[in-house]
């Protein structure tokens, strides 16, 4: 939860368009759980574009701040001016996030060789880079997997 020195309005703006981008990840990821036969790729991309959305929200709000009152049309001679709201993140929020983003980092250069089919792998780099037990990766040069 967000502390109460954040404003209900920029709490309620992060809920509202964080939570509508988690809800269409959660309808577009949650079907695959159910289903029990291989899936490629294509099959988690709308649940990856609405990850990204949300991961977007987040930094939106944590780095970028939000100004609720701005008004979404340019200000005409009649328009009220209010004053600019911010959200108040702490510094342990911010140095979380960044060393979550490295973690992210880290495990993206550590799976790309199998993202982008990058060819070298001997078959043990390729069984060392299965993060789940389930997982069963095809390739050639196991045994059985491809070329013979």
């Amino acid at each position: 939860m967000l502390t109460t020195r954040t404003s209900t309005a920029i709490r309620n703006r992060l809920y509202n368009s964080g939570g509508f981008f988690l809800v269409a990840w959660l309808f577009h990821y949650a079907p695959f759980f159910t289903m029990s036969r291989q899936l490629f790729l294509h099959h988690y991309l709308p649940a990856h574009v609405t990850s990204a959305l949300v991961a977007g929200v987040v930094f939106h709000f944590l780095f970028c701040g939000d100004s609720v009152n701005y008004p979404v049309s340019v200000a005409g001679p009649s328009t009220r001016r209010r004053p600019r709201q911010r959200a108040v993140v702490g510094k342990g929020m911010k140095v979380a996030f960044i060393a979550f983003t490295a973690l992210l980092l880290a495990n993206y250069w550590f799976l790309r060789p199998l993202t982008y089919g990058t060819p070298g792998l001997t078959p043990e780099q390729v069984d060392r880079r299965k993060m789940l037990s389930s997982w069963s990766l095809h390739y050639a040069g196991k045994p059985g997997g491809g070329d013979k």
